[in-house]
């Protein structure tokens, strides 16, 4: 019975760099692709490393950044030619913990084989190669991530009579380097709840615009209960700015 196996699909490129960027909860984790040694840990250090919709590496000419859905898994390498990265297909093992693993000394838990969790059968994957001229941040390459992993549904309604125009946004955000991670009502009042992000390494000034007048607006923790911060929100009839920092959330509640 085996043990252990990993499917890969492998990208060599020409591409010389010393960082991975990779995304992970509401920002982008910039890792180094030699993991050098540690001659006195217990563990190696590994080259493997989580994402969440993407990773992506790039020089002053041009960017490589593969776009998972639901691979979480990512390895990096370096050499003359350039930097290789291979995405994570499958990873079984055919035992719960060993004692005889290069990887780390001693048993992580009980020795059980798990024939099942070697996932022996048929399966489909679907991951997006994008190539670009421009490093990452100016393609902007979370916004492909995204739109592959969360695309729009459309559905078939019947014929409905209504006053809105041919174009017409409920909501409009600015600029397009902020990111909505919710958009839903309360639980427990009339009020809107948007959560927004983003990417960038500076503080980024926010506008939001509804299709509605503003009654009320307050931050909110992730429980949806109002919060006191030292972040203003500045309303004008219909508009909402303010800033946000990097690394940062913020959830913000909109009576109308």
């Amino acid at each position: 019975m085996k043990t252990k196996q990993k499917i890969r699909v492998i990208f060599p490129t020409d591409i010389k760099t010393n960082h991975t960027y990779a995304e992970s909860q509401f920002t982008i984790v910039k890792r180094k692709v030699a993991v050098g040694s540690a001659k006195n840990w217990k563990e190696p250090p590994s080259s493997t490393h989580p994402q969440q919709s993407f990773v992506t590496i790039s020089d002053r000419n041009k960017s490589l950044t593969l776009i998972n859905q639901g691979l979480p898994e990512y390895d990096s390498k370096t050499s003359i030619e350039g930097v290789t990265i291979s995405l994570t297909l499958m990873r079984c093992v055919g035992w719960l913990s060993r004692d005889d693993l290069s990887t780390r000394k001693g048993k992580a838990g009980p020795q059980i084989p798990t024939p099942d969790a070697q996932c022996l059968g048929t399966f489909e994957f679907k991951y997006s190669i994008l190539l670009n001229d421009k490093n990452w941040t100016k393609r902007k390459v979370w916004k492909d991530a995204y739109n592959r992993n969360v695309p729009l549904i459309a559905k078939t309604t019947k014929q409905q009579t209504g006053q809105f125009p041919k174009e017409f946004s409920f909501i409009q955000i600015e600029p397009e380097t902020v990111i909505v991670s919710a958009l839903k009502k309360a639980d427990n009042r009339e009020q809107l709840v948007i959560r927004v992000f983003t990417f960038e390494s500076i503080e980024t000034p926010i506008k939001i615009t509804f299709s509605k007048i503003i009654k009320n607006v307050s931050h909110l923790n992730l429980n949806e209960e109002p919060i006191e911060v030292e972040t203003p929100i500045v309303t004008n009839k219909n508009i909402l700015l303010f800033h946000i920092m990097p690394n940062k959330i913020m959830t913000i509640g909109v009576e109308f």
